[in-house]
């Protein structure tokens, strides 16, 4: 008798600790089917809190932590925080970059394809919650995009943005690319550049290039990957002016305690040039990827190369937009320039080497070849434009360094007559 009175307590242990989590379920369910994105902020925020405090305790417990209906109620109250937010901010900079990954949305997710693999079970079809769930969710969907459209009529461009990608963001959970999803990516782009032909020229150009960044971990364009690099041209300038005056004090200053800070200050500036230069290279590999017919794309990785002297790189990505359009001159002065820089630096390394050390003929030779090779660039640059002025000053000079008298005297007198 004893024992069968314990298996009936411990019988109803069980039940009563099932009751409980399915309890939070209906707790969270009952505060989150009140949620009305147009009510009173505070409001319907406490209450989509309330619905999180117990849905959560339900989604770690093994008695409903793979319950359908605690899923539903899970994906909507989520999704409610997040749309709660984008309905009822108004963003600025700083709030719109530090919201754009929709955290929110993680569990929104989770909860969607957890439903969606009980759906695929053919005995669960008639218990399945993932219709509903899409009905639901594509009624707030709409709101959300109304709004957006009601925000970009008032130019509260920001906003709109935020409201517009987090639509793009659930419809690509959601499996929908229809004309909604797509609209909802447009129109996100369409905010975000009139955003920045607003309010670039208000804005130091650290906030902007951060801001810019950040906006491409939600949305990557090519529009918006040439909007950074043109934050990040401007840093990488202001950081080479920084470093030819550092480098200028350096040499006129006689303190050898002096000479050493401006070293260092000199060598952190590099190190950061180096950093914010490989940063956009990188990027606008991410730009290739979505358009490898994009010629502006490779001759920026050339010249932010050019820039950080890595002038292997630099030819190479030169010669990539070259290869695109044959008529890029562009892309033609950076490959030539870059072979003109490496035979300069080797005619330096020439200035410490014996002229009887066995290694001073291999380096001359390769300051020639060197040399050589860059003439082909600008040669193919006065084919297309003969009165290139770049063009014909560096055939001169290079010929002059390699001997070619003659040569160089015919570019010469083509560049003099120009002048006149």
């Amino acid at each position: 008798m004893k024992k069968q009175l314990l298996f009936i307590g411990l019988a109803l242990a069980v039940s009563s600790t099932t009751f409980a989590q399915k309890k939070n379920v209906t707790d969270a369910a009952l505060r989150i089917n009140k949620l009305n994105l147009n009510g009173k902020y505070d409001s319907q925020l406490a209450l989509a809190n309330e619905a999180k405090s117990f849905i959560d305790l339900a989604a770690v417990n093994v008695e409903t932590i793979n319950d359908p209906n605690m899923h539903f109620y899970r994906a909507k109250t989520y999704l409610g925080l997040e749309l709660l937010d984008v309905n009822n901010k108004i963003f600025i900079d700083t709030t719109f970059a530090s919201c754009i990954e929709f955290k929110n949305l993680k569990y929104y997710a989770e909860s969607f394809n957890e439903l969606d693999k009980f759906d695929k079970v053919p005995e669960n079809k008639s218990k399945s919650k993932l219709p509903d769930l899409k009905s639901y969710t594509l009624e707030q969907i709409n709101l959300i995009y109304n709004k957006a459209l009601d925000n970009f009529n008032d130019k509260k461009y920001l906003s709109s943005a935020q409201q517009f990608s987090v639509c793009a963001n659930v419809l690509e959970i959601l499996k929908i690319d229809g004309e909604l999803y797509e609209d909802a990516k447009i129109n996100f782009l369409v905010a975000i550049n009139n955003h920045f032909q607003i309010d670039r020229a208000n804005k130091p150009v650290e906030l902007n290039f951060e801001y810019s960044k950040n906006i491409l971990k939600c949305q990557m364009s090519n529009d918006l990957v040439l909007n950074t690099i043109d934050y990040g041209l401007e840093l990488i300038n202001r950081i080479q002016s920084s470093i030819e005056k550092t480098k200028s004090k350096l040499v006129s200053t006689t303190d050898p305690k002096e000479k050493t800070l401006k070293q260092q200050e000199i060598d952190s500036l590099v190190k950061e040039r180096a950093e914010l230069g490989l940063y956009c290279v990188n990027l606008l590999e991410q730009g290739v990827a979505l358009d490898s017919g994009n010629k502006q794309l490779p001759y920026l990785q050339g010249y932010i190369s050019f820039l950080l002297e890595n002038y292997n790189l630099s030819f190479d990505y030169a010669s990539k937009a070259f290869q695109i359009d044959n008529n890029y001159v562009e892309a033609l002065y950076i490959m030539g320039l870059s072979k003109t820089n490496q035979a300069v630096i080797l005619n330096n390394e020439l200035l410490s080497i014996d002229w009887k050390n066995p290694k001073y003929n291999e380096v001359e030779n390769a300051a020639k070849l060197k040399f050589s090779e860059s003439l082909v660039p600008f040669e193919k640059m006065i084919a297309i434009n003969p009165n290139s002025k770049d063009a014909l000053d560096n055939l001169y000079r290079n010929n002059m360094k390699l001997g070619n008298i003659d040569k160089a005297q015919e570019y010469k007198k083509r560049l003099d007559a120009l002048k006149n």
